[in-house]
C-alpha cells in the first residue's frame, strides 16, 4: 500500500479528525468527507501528472486543511470573514494536536489561495491541495459526492 493510504487511513481513525464528521460541509458531504475527498483528488492529480510529492504530507495536510470546530452556517460567522480566517484557524487547531512539518504547515495554511492572496502555496503538495480543494468544494456544492 502506498505511504498516502496508510497515513490517510490512520488519520481517518483519528478521534480529533472523526470529530469533523459532525460537521457539514458545502451543502452535501460533512467536513470530515470533504477533507477526505480533497485528499484523494489531490492524490489522484499528483499520479496523474506524474510528481514526486511528500505523501504522508499530503495526506496529513489535506486532511487537517479544514481542521476547524465551528458550523459555518451559524448566523455568527460572516461567510467573507470564515473564507479568509478558517485556514489559520485550521492551522492553530492541527498544530496544538499534531507535530507538523512546514509542508503541512503551508497545505493547511494556503489551502484558500488565491482569496488569502498573501498565503501562497510554497510546495507541489499545497498546490495540489489547493486546486483539489475548489474542484471538490464545487463538486459538492452542487450535491455530487
Amino acid at each position: 500500500m502506498d505511504e498516502f493510504f496508510v497515513v490517510l487511513n490512520d488519520l481517518q481513525n483519528d478521534d480529533h479528525v472523526t470529530k469533523l464528521k459532525r460537521f457539514r460541509q458545502h451543502r452535501v458531504t460533512t467536513r470530515f468527507d470533504h477533507s477526505r475527498n480533497v485528499a484523494i483528488c489531490s492524490y489522484k492529480i499528483s499520479k496523474k501528472l506524474r510528481l514526486k510529492i511528500d505523501e504522508s504530507a499530503l495526506a496529513r495536510g489535506a486532511m487537517l486543511h479544514d481542521f476547524f470546530m465551528y458550523d459555518t452556517r451559524s448566523k455568527e460567522v460572516n461567510a467573507y470573514k470564515h473564507g479568509i480566517k478558517h485556514a489559520e484557524i485550521a492551522l492553530e487547531n492541527a498544530a496544538m494536536l499534531y507535530s507538523l512539518s512546514p509542508v503541512e504547515r503551508n497545505i493547511i495554511y494556503s489551502h484558500m489561495w488565491p482569496l488569502n492572496i498573501t498565503h501562497l502555496p510554497k510546495s507541489k503538495e499545497a498546490a495540489l491541495v489547493c486546486v483539489a480543494d475548489k474542484y471538490c468544494a464545487v463538486k459538492e456544492f452542487f450535491g455530487k459526492k
